[in-house]
């Protein structure tokens, strides 16, 4: 299991799939969290990380990928006091 692992992700066409999958999820998983736990107006938080997880899902290199997924942290840490 763990050699399939490795081989796909050696391979964009296998992997990019699977990461936007990852980052999608993760970047819907932050708004969760910010609407339970923030008080007062997180609304343009919210809608910068949806706007994120659309360019996410359109992503087609790994490396933008990442650079989204890094520009969401940044937002979704700020968010927080």
């Amino acid at each position: 299991m763990r050699i399939a692992q490795f081989a796909t992700a050696a391979e964009p066409a296998r992997s990019l799939p699977l990461a936007r999958q990852f980052v999608v999820g993760k970047l819907k998983n932050c708004r969760t969290l910010l609407r339970r736990h923030l008080e007062g107006d997180a609304a343009a938080v919210l809608h910068e990380l949806a706007e994120l997880g659309q360019k996410a899902e359109a992503a087609r290199e790994i490396a933008s990928l990442l650079g989204i997924e890094g520009i969401a942290a940044k937002s979704y840490f700020a968010g927080f006091a």
